[in-house]
């Protein structure tokens, strides 16, 4: 598995934060970075249909 697919999957996988440090251990790298970037994709995402209502 390549990192940005574990980074697409990783939002529905880590429901709960506090399993976070536990996941990033056994993989051996952090994804809170590709969970920030989500988080800001949803955002503009969400702007983005405002606009059109």
């Amino acid at each position: 598995m390549t990192k940005s697919k574990l980074c697409l999957g990783a939002h529905t996988w880590l429901a709960k934060a506090e399993r976070l440090p536990q996941i990033e251990a056994t993989l051996g790298y952090s994804l809170r970075p590709c969970l920030k970037k989500q988080k800001q994709n949803k955002k503009k995402k969400r702007k983005e249909i405002e606009k059109f209502h």
